[in-house]
């Protein structure tokens, strides 16, 4: 009998929260980022004021972790277990990423050197939600592709489905100049058991010392659909995002490496709302320039731009991305400098 292969014990545990890495080892070791930096915005609240602020997670997550095999409880990035075997391949349990997030961070993801999430990524906001809590995903790789299955609980007494979600994704990546991916998930509504689906699909080619990256991003909300996971219906209609059936993205990135240590990025999302009424209606351009610098193994220095024009139902703060500023306002520019070190 052929010997089903490693367990993995994996705890992880963030603040200002979004990325993290572990796996299992017979010592604890304590690691992580500090990202700090300064974020300038305009139309920052209702009266179009601008503000000036301290800003964390500005290029990648700011991040403790600690990997070993104690268990710390709940945490509000990744903690799971599970099982991996070269044969049959990886199964865990836990609050994962889902599947979705998965093949787009290793393909077509904008600025797809930073390993994370940030402040500025408009494509995390269209898959409605980067980690999933009380998941079981399988993972396995045939060569250059690999496959993601997951379905997380819902735990709603009564109703299995309720706030339960179901994923998949497949991804094509070759140790080569062409990668693409795919996927699908499904998000119940813990309130409704309303659906919440969304579809991506991506590719990035890269030459010499620049890489292109193009997406395609879709989701839809039945119409009772009131809330996903941490997210509750009176912060979602605050942001105006229920007012929406359906809504359709498309993504461009160049990023060019110059030398061993500099990067420059120029990326630019197109955002199409269909509302519930035609009211509702809603579109946005999104621009954005990132350049970073390494002054070590362990230090970079950045600066952001970007510039959201919003028309319509689609106000800023529904497309800037994870960790952003809420804007009521339709148009917004931000800028940020900073200083990111691992450790």
């Amino acid at each position: 009998m052929k010997p089903l292969g490693k367990i993995l014990s994996i705890v992880a545990i963030c603040s200002t929260c979004y990325e993290t890495q572990a796996h299992a080892q017979s010592s604890v070791t304590l690691y992580g980022t500090d990202d700090t930096g300064l974020r300038y915005e305009t139309h920052v609240n209702a009266a179009g004021n601008s503000a000036m602020t301290m800003a964390t997670a500005g290029e990648s997550a700011s991040l403790i972790g600690i990997q070993g095999e104690e268990d710390l409880g709940a945490y509000i990035n990744r903690t799971y277990v599970g099982l991996a075997s070269t044969q049959y391949g990886q199964l865990t349990l836990g609050r994962q990423r889902n599947p979705v997030v998965d093949a787009m961070l290793q393909t077509f993801i904008s600025n797809g050197w930073i390993p994370s999430f940030f402040a500025f990524r408009p494509e995390a906001v269209m898959v409605g939600g980067i980690w999933t809590d009380n998941m079981v995903k399988y993972a396995n790789q045939w060569h250059d592709v690999t496959m993601e299955l997951s379905y997380a609980l819902g735990g709603v007494a009564g109703h299995s489905s309720y706030g339960g979600q179901l994923a998949a994704s497949l991804t094509y990546a070759p140790n080569g100049p062409f990668q693409a991916s795919a996927g699908y998930l499904d998000s119940g509504d813990s309130q409704t058991g309303a659906q919440g689906k969304a579809w991506v699909a991506g590719a990035t080619y890269r030459l010499y010392n620049t890489r292109v990256n193009v997406g395609y991003l879709a989701n839809r909300l039945d119409a009772n659909f009131t809330s996903f996971g941490v997210y509750t219906e009176p912060e979602l209609t605050a942001l105006k995002y229920l007012d929406m059936a359906s809504r359709q993205m498309v993504m461009l990135g160049i990023t060019q490496t110059v030398g061993a240590k500099s990067h420059l990025s120029v990326n630019f999302w197109r955002t199409l709302q269909v509302g519930k009424t035609t009211a509702q209606n809603g579109s946005a351009s999104q621009f954005q320039i990132v350049a970073d610098h390494e002054l070590s193994r362990r230090t970079t220095v950045y600066a952001e731009v970007d510039d959201t024009h919003a028309a319509g139902d689609l106000i800023g703060a529904q497309t800037q991305g994870a960790n952003a500023i809420a804007s009521p306002a339709a148009n917004q520019f931000g800028a940020m400098v900073g200083i990111r070190h691992t450790f």
